[in-house]
């Protein structure tokens, strides 16, 4: 051991394995060394070379630079921990199938089979098959990562973490805890004793399988702050806790966050008021994704052929940037790859989206109507001759109302309009086409254009079409991504495919 508390050096009888290290504690080679008598020199035989993603072990490669072993990282539960999507060792790939704590339990060939499989006690102890079922002393595809998804040492034994090493036949560190007495009285004890429920990312403190979160040992509570910051942690567990109690009560915060959101209408006051709620959820002073404040902006989903499908889709209130971009794709794949443009208009809850729908019919000024008008400028200039097709949802027919206003007649008359549950139905005589769907039990059309709507059923306003039958009004219609609306979509987006239109 170094003055550092790394392990620089392992010596048997005629064999020697020395291991170099750079400033941020990750081991960055492995050289091996042999004698044959005590009395001569050591001799190099063979040197690895460690490939690192951040702080995570992805590979190795020879001193030639002759790639070794290489996994892909995805997200799991954390560090490398159950991450590895695919495993190449010595140009054969395999796929690593995971535990629920993160250990590496099988190796699958790229065709299905099994390769090898790995059975752990608690603490690590591990037990060897191959394809056949027949327990085997040493890997027989030479896979370093198995305990924990970490790279296991063949010559020792021991499992490297990034800051320490864990030995699995003692069930402790090799090194004391290089924060000290922070996570406990026992410097050397693997995840407090507890490896069925917990589990450590870089050899410093133990982390509740369920919750993701440190252990405040001393206090006895999980830390609320330090959840991992990976992708899949912080969607789907970092807000959970251990307790039923205190699940319960972080429940009712993400229900009393998604009720400001929703029924604030002033959007500074919104944001102070969804930096308190977090600050009484233990989170501090941060409002969660997926209530920061956004604008809106345009978004291209590059298709999988170069054409572009001369498509732009405005959308209505209550959509996320994820959602807008997954329709964007969809659309694109119907209509045969072909790229597909979009303006995202941000949402702000349901009241303050309601409030700034009133003020675009107003025709007050409007970011979202700035950018739809730019928007079609653009794709008309990029066209050429072309008719360029506009969809629009709910709030997005209101923007396109307005940002109609701003084009001129000659450049209307190649724009094909077509919208769903419209807060504005469209009536231009200059557009070259225009479509107004409106399903029969959706309230929003009447509620937020009643001349218009009461226009177009006594036959004053003929772009509008009604659809489905009348009933008791339900916002279930209004939606875009299925039902009715949907289906009458899909037969517009097939029109637009077989139909190439110019001037």
């Amino acid at each position: 051991m170094s003055r550092l508390d790394r392990l620089v050096e392992v010596r048997r009888a005629m064999e020697q394995w020395t291991y170099r290290y750079d400033a941020f504690n990750r081991r960055l080679s492995r050289t091996c060394h042999t004698r044959t008598s005590e009395d001569a020199s050591w001799v190099e035989q063979d040197r690895l070379d460690y490939l690192y993603e951040g702080q995570r072990d992805i590979g190795a490669c020879t001193q030639d630079g002759t790639l070794k072993e290489l996994r892909l990282l995805g997200y799991g539960l954390g560090a490398e921990l159950g991450a590895a999507v695919a495993i190449e060792i010595e140009d054969s790939v395999y796929v690593p199938i995971h535990d629920h704590i993160g250990h590496v339990v099988a190796l699958l060939n790229s065709d299905g089979t099994l390769a090898e499989s790995y059975r752990y006690s608690a603490f690590g102890e591990e037990s060897i098959y191959d394809s056949d079922g027949e327990n085997v002393p040493l890997s027989h595809v030479d896979n370093p990562w198995r305990f924990a998804s970490k790279r296991a040492d063949r010559e020792t034994g021991f499992v490297n973490f990034g800051r320490r090493y864990y030995d699995p036949e003692t069930g402790r560190w090799l090194t004391p805890d290089p924060r000290g007495y922070e996570d406990g009285p026992n410097l050397y004890a693997y995840v407090h004793n507890r490896p069925l429920t917990h589990f450590d990312l870089y050899g410093l403190s133990a982390r509740c399988q369920h919750c993701g979160r440190r252990l405040d040992y001393y206090r006895g509570r999980w830390t609320p702050r330090d959840a991992p910051r990976g992708r899949a942690w912080y969607h789907s567990r970092g807000s959970r806790s251990c307790s039923p109690v205190a699940n319960n009560i972080q429940r009712l915060g993400r229900w009393r966050d998604s009720f400001i959101y929703h029924a604030t209408p002033i959007r500074p006051f919104q944001q102070v008021l969804l930096k308190c709620s977090s600050a009484m959820q233990g989170r501090g002073f941060t409002v969660p994704l997926e209530y920061q404040p956004q604008h809106s902006h345009v978004l291209t989903y590059a298709g999988t052929v170069p054409e572009h499908s001369n498509t732009l889709f405005l959308n209505g209130q209550n959509w996320s940037e994820e959602d807008h971009r997954r329709f964007l794709a969809d659309t694109s794949q119907k209509l045969g790859g072909k790229s597909v443009d979009g303006v995202y208009g941000s949402c702000h809850g349901i009241v303050a989206d309601g409030g700034e729908s009133v003020g675009i019919i107003a025709g007050f000024p409007s970011d979202f109507v700035d950018k739809a008008a730019q928007a079609i400028q653009h794709r008309l200039r990029a066209s050429g001759d072309a008719v360029v097709n506009i969809i629009a949802e709910s709030q997005g027919a209101a923007a396109l109302d307005q940002a109609l206003k701003r084009i001129s007649p000659a450049d209307q008359a190649r724009l094909n309009i077509i919208t769903f549950g419209a807060a504005k139905l469209i009536n231009n005589n200059y557009v070259y086409g225009c479509k107004n769907y409106v399903h029969r039990r959706d309230p929003v059309p009447f509620l937020a254009d009643t001349v218009g709507y009461f226009k177009a059923l006594c036959g004053l306003q003929k772009d509008v079409h009604f659809i489905g039958k009348w009933g008791t009004p339900t916002f279930k219609e209004h939606s875009l991504s299925n039902g009715l609306y949907n289906t009458v979509l899909n037969n517009e987006l097939r029109n637009i495919r077989a139909d190439n239109r110019s001037f």
